[in-house]
C-alpha cells in the first residue's frame, strides 16, 4: 500500500487552526500573544500583569503562576473556556519546567531559580528532587506520569517517580517529552537538537543547519509537530514549526530581540474561546 501523501505543513496547520482551534500561546513577560496559523497573531489576556502560562500537554487547560514580593507564588489553572480553579501560594518564586498528562495534572517546577520540584499543580505538598544547581528552562513527563526528564548541570536526567532511581542519557538541557511517550528532544551540548527514544535508546539529530536559540521544543498536542526559536538573519529570530515525521519547517512570527519578547511558549487548542477579548497584536 502506498504512503499517504503529505499536506504541505502550512496547509496542514492552517486546517487545524480552523478545525481544532491550533494555535500558540507566547509568554512574552508582561504579556501574552496568540498565534494561530490562519490570521495575525494576537493580544492575549492575563489574569495579572505579572502571571505566566503553561498549557496542559492536550492543549485544553492553562496553568498561570503570578510571582509577586517578597519571594511568594500563586497559582490557578483555567479550562480554556470554562471555570477557573485556584491553588495553593507558596514562599518562593516558581517557574513551571513541565505538566503531566494526569488528571489531575502533576508539575515539575523551579523554586527560586535553583531547586527542582514536583506535586500536584494545586501545590497541596511537594517533593524536592534536587537542590541548589544550573536548571534549565523545561522538562517533560513520561505519558504515564511515573517518570520526569529533566536538564542540570548540563546533563540530560531521567528520575522515575517511585523508585527515584536517576539515570543520565546525554550531555545537554532542556529536555521535553512527547504526549504520545515516544521521544523526548532536547538540544544537547553543541547546541544540536536531538530526538530520543526512551524505549529503544535510538538516538537522532533534527534540524541540522539550523541555528536554534538557548530555549525548549515544544510538542504538539497530538505529538505531531515542535515549535522552537531559530535565528532568521543577524538581527532578528523567528518562532518556526517543525514536522516530526518529514522535516518540513514552517515559520510562526519573526521578532527581535530574542530577549524580553518571548520568553516560553505552548500549544493550545479553541483558540478563538480563548480569545474572545483579544485583539489583533
Amino acid at each position: 500500500m502506498c504512503c499517504q501523501t503529505l499536506q504541505p505543513l502550512r496547509t496542514e496547520l492552517e486546517n487545524k487552526s480552523k478545525q481544532l482551534g491550533l494555535a500558540l500561546l507566547l509568554d512574552q513577560g508582561d504579556a501574552t500573544a496568540v498565534c494561530p496559523f490562519v490570521g495575525p497573531c494576537l493580544s492575549g489576556k492575563v489574569p495579572s500583569v505579572s502571571a505566566r502560562p503553561t498549557a496542559t500537554p492536550d492543549g485544553e487547560h492553562i496553568i498561570w503562576v503570578t510571582q509577586g514580593p517578597p519571594y511568594t507564588s500563586g497559582i490557578e489553572m483555567e479550562e480554556i473556556g470554562g471555570s477557573t480553579i485556584r491553588g495553593q501560594s507558596v514562599p518562593y518564586w516558581l517557574d513551571i519546567l513541565a505538566v503531566s498528562s494526569d488528571e489531575p495534572p502533576e508539575i515539575a517546577f523551579a523554586s527560586n531559580l535553583t531547586e527542582l520540584r514536583y506535586g500536584a499543580w494545586n501545590l497541596p505538598s511537594t517533593h524536592v528532587i534536587e537542590g541548589m544547581g544550573l536548571i534549565g528552562h523545561s522538562a517533560g513527563w513520561s505519558a504515564d506520569g511515573t517518570k520526569l526528564v529533566f536538564g542540570r548541570n548540563g546533563t540530560i536526567r531521567m528520575l522515575d517517580i517511585h523508585s527515584n532511581r536517576l539515570n543520565t542519557i546525554d550531555s545537554g538541557m532542556d529536555p521535553t517529552w512527547s504526549p504520545d511517550g515516544r521521544w523526548i528532544v532536547y538540544r544537547n551540548s553543541a547546541n544540536h537538537a536531538i530526538l530520543f527514544n526512551p524505549r529503544s535508546g535510538e538516538k537522532k539529530r533534527i534540524l541540522e543547519n539550523r541555528e536554534l536559540a538557548p530555549l525548549p521544543l515544544r510538542w504538539s498536542p497530538d505529538s505531531q509537530y515542535l515549535a522552537y526559536v531559530e535565528r532568521r538573519d543577524q538581527i532578528t529570530w523567528q518562532l518556526s514549526v517543525f514536522r516530526v515525521q518529514d522535516n518540513a519547517i514552517q515559520m510562526v512570527t519573526p521578532f527581535s530581540p530574542i530577549i524580553g519578547y518571548i520568553t516560553d511558549w505552548s500549544w493550545i487548542l479553541n483558540y478563538e474561546v480563548f480569545c474572545r477579548e483579544c485583539s489583533q497584536h
